[in-house]
């Protein structure tokens, strides 16, 4: 990793799209890589999908200041990379100053509660924010986590989201129905996924 890291840092590539999952890199890897590419102008599509890259916290707040900064990353694949409620609050912290992301899949971590922030993100990025797909598959979201913020996020007017992925969580009745209040409102979604929910 530090040699790919290297050669962003030297050479100016015209590279668009990076794919580098499963190959073992670590956090401190991941966060050089994110340090390099934060002021990128061409990068659009990066799939760091199965690495273990959230094994240390200090080290994954360059992933929230890259969000922040970046201003031409359009997908942003980390599915089954470990990331926890912790991590995945970072995003969610991240995106609020993000203009320009369209998909973010997070499928397969364990972000539990940290749901919340990446709600809050949109509720408080407003017209800013652009993410059209939001898989959250596999990430182990309970009722609980669904949080009054996470309606609001589906029905505020400024929601950009067209994909919402939710299957394979643990969403009881309760919040099901809460979900499907708020798509009463919503205008922009075309697709909800809600498959093997406990929600009937």
């Amino acid at each position: 990793m530090e040699d790919l890291s290297n050669c962003y840092k030297i050479q100016e590539m015209k590279l668009q799209e990076l794919i580098i999952h499963s190959n073992k890199i670590g956090t401190e890897g991941f966060s050089t890589l994110m340090m390099r590419l934060k002021s990128n102008n061409k990068i659009r599509f990066l799939n760091i999908s199965r690495n273990n890259i959230a094994d240390n916290l200090k080290k994954f707040k360059t992933v929230q200041k890259f969000l922040t900064l970046n201003k031409t990353l359009e997908v942003l694949n980390l599915s089954h990379c470990n990331l926890d409620e912790f991590t995945g609050a970072m995003i969610g912290r991240g995106l609020r100053g993000n203009r320009n992301l369209q998909s973010l899949i997070l499928k397969g971590n364990p972000i539990k509660e940290g749901v919340l922030e990446i709600a809050k993100a949109f509720i408080g990025n407003k017209i800013a924010l652009c993410i059209k797909e939001l898989d959250l598959s596999k990430c182990q979201i309970h009722s609980e986590d669904i949080t009054s913020e996470f309606f609001t996020m589906i029905k505020s007017t400024y929601t950009t989201l067209k994909t919402l992925n939710l299957r394979e969580n643990f969403i009881k009745p309760s919040a099901g129905e809460q979900i499907l209040e708020a798509l009463k409102v919503n205008k922009t979604l075309t697709k909800v996924n809600l498959d093997y929910n406990p929600i009937s």
